[in-house]
């Protein structure tokens, strides 16, 4: 998007970028800004310096269209929603991004036949990591259990305060292995290979 915008970004743009992302969503999980705000607020503060003379609303509005052609798959990722399926777990999605980004995204990755719900805070009315988003989607599966329940995320900010929060298993994936997890009790994994509920059980 920003290439056809005549400024194709560095590998360092787009590192300063996804800083900025983070941060930004890290304040609507606080509850301190409107989801809108996110959209347009991140690309304000990273126009700024890196092209200033772009409409950070514009920008935003073809960014959001381009992110539902996008479905990209981490490595075994299917190979382990199929292992997981056939030991009998079922897989829900909980995420604070747009609905109809993210419905789009899942059934472009081909995870979609894999997983039985969606849970999505803009439908849901309340933001990962409040325990009323978990509340909410809990209500909507059936036989739930939170004993019977673990939540794996790569987000410390909403999955896993979110977890904790919502009284389920928190299990953080963090590929590169940032610790110390400023969290007691947190199952970390580095791969999804590494998704092992039952060892979690034990």
């Amino acid at each position: 998007m920003l290439a056809r915008r005549g400024h194709p970004p560095a590998d360092e743009d787009l590192d300063a970028y996804s800083r900025i992302n983070i941060k930004w969503w890290q304040k609507l999980e606080r509850g301190e800004i409107s989801r809108r705000r996110v959209i347009v607020g991140r690309f304000e503060e990273f126009l700024s310096s890196f092209a200033p003379e772009l409409c950070a609303e514009e920008v935003a509005v073809e960014y959001e269209n381009g992110l539902k052609d996008c479905g990209f798959l981490l490595p075994g990722a299917l190979k382990n929603l199929e292992r997981l399926r056939k030991e009998g777990y079922l897989m829900y999605a909980v995420t604070n991004g747009a609905g109809d980004i993210q419905r789009s995204r899942i059934r472009l990755s081909g995870v979609g036949p894999f997983i039985r719900d969606f849970f999505i805070s803009e439908e849901i009315g309340y933001e990962k990591p409040s325990p009323l988003f978990f509340e909410e989607a809990f209500r909507h599966i059936p036989g739930f259990r939170k004993s019977e329940a673990a939540l794996i995320g790569d987000s410390l900010t909403s999955d896993i305060r979110g977890a904790l929060n919502a009284g389920v298993l928190p299990v953080w994936f963090s590929p590169r292995g940032e610790l110390p997890v400023p969290f007691p009790h947190v199952t970390v994994i580095r791969s999804l290979d590494e998704i092992r509920p039952r060892d979690w059980e034990q």
